[in-house]
């Protein structure tokens, strides 16, 4: 049995090859099966915010072609989801005073990219909890992506959303 095996090791070419090959299967799949669940997470990550990105900008024209403001504020409630908050309003839900910081930058960038539509609309973006929303502490807010969207009466969709960005959140 010593002789087969010194310190761990096939003392043969053969046996050593047949180490290498099995170390070398082994490590590939491991890195193909990264590489595919890297990819697939981001793949499905684009498509969310894809989808939510264009539901922003239907749910504005939508409520944009109400002209009554009783009728904008009632269909803005109805075309709330689970995943996307919507309410009509005269001012913006994101404060205009918010900082930019590099995650909204990044996100605003990302959105334009997703949904070019959303590139010529007046729009605010931010996240509660670097202050966007005067919130203060409250945890309740921690981690919601807000975005109004200007209509050009002035007025206001306000959205809020846990889902969109939530892999441009870094803790």
């Amino acid at each position: 049995m010593t002789r087969m095996f010194q310190k761990g090791f096939p003392d043969t070419v053969a046996g050593r090859a047949i180490l290498i090959l099995v170390a070398a299967l082994l490590a590939f799949h491991l890195v193909g099966y990264w590489a595919y669940r890297v990819g697939v997470e981001s793949l499905a990550s684009a498509q969310r915010d894809r989808g939510l990105a264009e539901r922003i900008v239907s749910i504005k024209r939508a409520i944009a072609g109400i002209p009554q403001e009783p009728e904008r504020d009632r269909a803005a409630h109805d075309l709330t989801s689970a995943s996307l908050e919507v309410h009509w309003s005269k001012v913006s839900l994101v404060l205009g005073t918010a900082p930019t910081t590099e995650r909204t930058a990044a996100m605003e960038a990302k959105l334009k990219e997703l949904v070019p539509d959303l590139a010529s609309e007046s729009f605010r973006l931010g996240f509660a909890d670097d202050g966007a929303l005067n919130s203060g502490d409250a945890d309740a807010y921690r981690h919601m992506m807000l975005v109004s969207v200007r209509l050009d009466d002035g007025s206001w969709v306000n959205f809020s959303s846990t889902t969109l960005g939530a892999t441009q959140h870094a803790d």
